[in-house]
């Protein structure tokens, strides 16, 4: 289906709008094409001294035109009627066109608002519920731009392109019906050169479409650059790379300003060409005038109300010929907006998937794969793991060995290669991910707070806590003190990247947010990592506190922890190399033993 097609898919809530906007076009156009044939009949008034049998005559073709489109006039007394109201009826016409025009320009700017906010929040919903692949394949400013400045180009598309086609459109066959009905002979003459105009418009648009494209992935890149570069500016400044990062910046946007003025200089030739084509008709219609004039066969005010007819007619023609340059963009990125509408998933409910039932009692892996890639490396092989409630299973080995693939498995970030996993016997492809998840609490390496408040930030885990609940769940994470010396105490906002807090505290609030969750599954991913020793001997009695009467899976390097666990798990290179208790596994001289070793000597 096409784009077009696509867009116009996005109206149907809005027939009603969209009628009325066709209506106030179809009055636009109606009181434009009477513009000329009034002027005429005054031109005629005026040099004929106002006497009625010579606006008859002009009057003839414009009652035939009526009578053909199926009004009914009665021509008796009409031109007295007319000559006697002509300024009034002029008044009349343009009050009517005024009016057209503002229904109009409200009801189509409601219509391209609602679309593009349809389509810009289906496009953020598309992202946000894709999996962990696709955004390790999209960068954050691609992302960006396509939410951002491609919907933006689709809206501009929108707001001037449909009333550009259809409204300029009908005022443009109305001038034109006019004029042939009014004045045949002039319009055989002019009307000969506009279809000339036919074939540069096309290709115009094809090239504006062409390089609109260019465009939009150009200043994708472009948006990409400053994301990265502001995300990363701590370690732009400390290895001094600014002139570097300068540098890039300018390349990319060197790039996007050469795609872009490719675009511009068809723009620049498409509007004298359109003119000079106008200009054209125009000329040949006067020399045809002159002589017709001189001669007698042809008024003055028909001449007069076919000039004004050419040059009304010229606005919305040359509106028409700017399209593409409107529209053209604007299909280009709708092209790449519905790219991500169109794409499925990475990890989705399966057909007919169930809840799960809540407290869970057992999670298995059973011999579990895992690569990123299809036909990749994998990451973790033939992985058997049980997680009972009630007990601690930590995961310990070097970097790279599998362990946070593991954590990330179990909520379904990414789905298993081979194998499965279990939660009662159930695989958990078949349960919804809104139940999965909704039994699972995560505190990470990685701390991300929202540019919210504190008391939002740790009532993200649970939307419906009240405030009571937030600042049991800060106490029991050793939070409260920290956030009630704040300036604001629980109303501060973390601000964005949250730097005004130090790594602990992000981790202690990260954990407040595990508690107020209070999921029967519990996954800590180096949640102590950020912590000094002092506070983290205060967070570990409340991890303690967290870990009684879950299924809980640990990846620490830290050993505060492991030595409690009730089964401690060695990877490396994705394999379990050793298993078993602390005390077993220190009294055998494996993998364990080397790497508490190493651990001690850090």
């Amino acid at each position: 289906m096409s784009a077009w097609r696509r867009l116009f898919g996005y109206l149907a809530p809005y027939r009603a709008a969209l009628v009325v906007a066709l209506f106030a076009m179809l009055g636009l156009a109606i009181t434009n094409a009477t513009y000329p044939i009034l002027l005429d009949l005054l031109t005629t008034i005026l040099i004929g001294g106002d006497r009625p049998d010579a606006v008859a005559s002009t009057l003839d073709r414009a009652v035939s035109l009526l009578q053909t489109i199926g009004f009914t006039v009665e021509t008796n007394h009409v031109a007295e009627v007319v000559a006697a109201n002509i300024v009034p009826i002029f008044g009349g016409v343009v009050a009517l066109k005024a009016a057209s025009q503002a229904v109009r320009f409200y009801a189509m700017g409601y219509i391209a608002q609602r679309v593009i906010h349809d389509l810009r929040a289906e496009l953020f919903g598309r992202i946000v519920k894709q999996g962990a692949t696709f955004f390790g394949d999209q960068s954050t400013g691609h992302l960006v731009s396509r939410v951002m400045n491609d919907v933006s180009q689709v809206e501009r598309a929108t707001t001037y392109g449909i009333p550009i086609l259809i409204g300029d459109a009908l005022r443009v066959v109305t001038l034109a019906a006019a004029c042939v009905f009014q004045y045949p002979r002039l319009s055989l003459v002019a009307f000969v050169v506009l279809p000339v105009a036919v074939l540069p418009i096309v290709q115009f648009g094809k090239a504006l479409k062409r390089y609109g494209k260019r465009g939009q992935q150009a200043l994708g890149v472009l948006t990409n650059r400053i994301t990265e570069t502001l995300g990363g500016i701590r370690v732009v400044h400390t290895y001094g790379r600014e002139g570097h990062e300068i540098d890039r910046f300018g390349h990319e946007s060197d790039h996007y300003f050469g795609v872009m003025m490719k675009s511009v200089f068809v723009r620049a030739i498409q509007t004298p060409l359109m003119e000079l084509i106008g200009v054209i008709a125009l000329l040949a219609t006067i020399a045809y005038a002159v002589d017709e004039v001189e001669a007698g066969t042809l008024r003055p005010g028909a001449v007069v109300g076919f000039m004004l007819a050419l040059i009304l007619m010229y606005e919305p023609i040359k509106a028409i010929g700017r399209l593409n340059g409107i529209v053209m963009p604007g299909i280009a990125a709708a092209e790449r907006v519905f790219e991500i509408v169109d794409r499925e998933a990475d990890v989705k409910d399966r057909p007919g998937a169930t809840p799960l039932a809540s407290s869970p009692e057992l999670v298995k892996f059973e011999q579990v794969s895992f690569a990123y890639r299809e036909g990749g490396p994998l990451v973790l092989e033939a992985l058997d793991l049980e997680l009972p409630r009630g007990k601690v299973v930590a995961l310990v080995g070097s970097s790279g060995a599998g362990k946070s693939t593991v954590a990330a498995l179990l909520p379904r970030l990414f789905d298993v290669t081979g194998g499965k996993i279990t939660i009662d016997g159930r695989d958990i492809r078949d349960v919804t991910l809104e139940s999965l998840r909704a039994n699972i609490a995560m505190v990470g390496q990685e701390t991300y707070l929202f540019n919210d408040s504190i008391r939002d930030n740790i009532r993200y885990s649970r939307p419906d806590a009240t405030d009571a609940q937030i600042e049991e769940a800060a106490r029991r994470a050793f939070a409260h003190d920290f956030v009630s010396a704040l300036p604001e105490g629980y109303d501060t906002v973390a601000g964005e990247r949250a730097v005004q807090l130090s790594g602990g505290q992000r981790q202690r609030l990260a954990i407040a947010r595990a508690f107020l969750r209070d999921a029967p599954i519990l996954i800590l991913d180096e949640a102590t990592s950020a912590l000094d020793v002092e506070s983290e001997r205060e967070v570990q009695g409340a991890l303690d506190a967290l870990l009684e009467n879950r299924t809980a899976l640990v990846i620490a390097h830290r050993l505060t922890t492991v030595q409690k666990a009730d089964e401690i798990l060695v990877l490396e290179g994705g394999r379990v190399v050793e298993r078993g208790h602390h005390e077993a596994l220190m009294a055998n001289d494996g993998p364990y033993r080397r790497f508490v070793r190493m651990s001690e000597h850090a």
